[in-house]
């Protein structure tokens, strides 16, 4: 709680550089409206500032931005007196920048959460240029169960989409999980973001959570987490990183994604990774079984890369092996060792087009992965 109120008035300081940048109402006649730390600090330039303020609302006294500085320039009474001036203030306008950028301020300062989130809604929805900065400070208390709680209640808001994107690269994973889900149920604004929620759990360590994930909220069957195979439900993009997906989709691949086999229609020159996946096998000797038909020319380059990392184990490499593309049938059965402390297992399958040469073509058929007993080890 403390960290998020401490973001947001670290926010407020941003966020009144905005406002005096957009706005044109003065203390004084001329001069630009300036944030609060330069406000009059001796008595008598506050009261002389006061009478000013008065005098013009003496000819306009529904003018909001003036109000809005009376009520700024008073601000040595007690918070709770402040924020009953500012409310006062707001009636006349509530899309006054720097008097809703007050209200949050004192509203952080009071720990009152909900008074927080309204007054960060109503910025977010009459000030473009704050958004990035409002975002990052909401999605800094998302560890606190409170903070989320009020923050669900504008799930229903336009913005509230574009705010949990913002997460994906400021949250931490566990807590934007916990935020998009309730009562059992993804937010229908977060299920945009669960694939790539998914792969930062993943790789953030939260293995259990991201499987949970997949197969909860992204309808994924549990025994398709670790099938290697290839098949439109071990394809779903709803469970990546644990089914396949293919990079170069959208720029120079072609694909037919069949039951039990895929294949590739490299477009263009160059290379890249054509798919790759997550699984979470157990330690131990495996057996890598597949055939790839229909080699358009032996020169393409073809190989499988399996990264290994976990805990006790630094990211290596427990698998490079290249596919020769040779003419007809080639079927291949690699023996592949996982180390303890290897949780997750990262497979790609990577393309390079020899030079000079456009395009090619292959497909990738039977793929699985069997596990060795101390006999099939011995008998190999």
């Amino acid at each position: 709680m403390i960290l998020l109120l401490a973001l947001v008035i670290a926010v407020v300081s941003f966020s009144y550089e905005q406002a005096r940048l957009e706005r044109s109402k003065s203390w004084s006649a001329g001069a630009i409206w300036r944030p609060l730390p330069d406000l009059p600090q001796s008595d008598m330039a506050r009261e002389d500032a006061i009478a000013e303020v008065r005098a013009r609302l003496g000819s306009d006294p529904l003018a909001s931005g003036e109000l809005r500085n009376l009520v700024l320039l008073r601000r040595n009474l007690s918070l709770s007196q402040h924020r009953a001036d500012l409310e006062l203030a707001q009636r006349i306008s509530r899309r006054d920048v720097p008097l809703q950028i007050e209200l949050l301020r004192v509203s952080a300062e009071l720990a009152d959460l909900r008074g927080v989130l309204r007054h960060a809604d109503r910025l977010i929805q009459t000030s473009p240029n704050l958004r990035a900065e409002l975002y990052k400070s909401l999605g800094a208390g998302l560890g606190d169960p409170a903070w989320r709680a009020v923050l669900r209640e504008y799930e229903n808001k336009a913005w509230f989409e574009a705010f949990l994107v913002s997460c994906l690269s400021s949250a931490q994973p566990r807590d934007l999980a916990a935020l998009i889900v309730t009562g059992g149920r993804v937010l229908p604004s977060g299920r945009a973001i669960v694939p790539q929620l998914q792969v930062q759990l993943v790789n953030s360590g939260a293995i259990d959570i991201a499987r949970n994930f997949a197969v909860r909220h992204g309808g994924i069957p549990p025994q398709s987490l670790d099938t290697i195979a290839i098949s439109p439900r071990t394809s779903d993009p709803a469970g990546v990183p644990f089914t396949w997906s293919f990079p170069l989709l959208k720029d120079r691949l072609g694909l037919e994604l069949r039951e039990g086999s895929a294949r590739f229609e490299i477009e263009t020159g160059g290379g890249g990774v054509l798919m790759e996946r997550v699984t979470t096998l157990a330690p131990g000797r495996y057996a890598f079984l597949q055939t790839i038909t229909e080699a358009s020319d032996p020169a393409t380059r073809v190989w499988w890369q399996g990264n290994c990392k976990g805990p006790d184990v630094p990211t290596k490499a427990f698998l490079k092996q290249f596919m020769p593309m040779r003419s007809g049938t080639s079927r291949y059965r690699i023996i592949v060792d996982i180390p303890v402390g290897c949780e997750t297992q990262h497979w790609r399958l990577n393309v390079l087009l020899a030079e000079g040469l456009d395009n090619a073509h292959f497909a990738v058929e039977a793929l699985s992965m069997e596990r060795l007993t101390v006999r099939a080890k011995l008998d190999r």
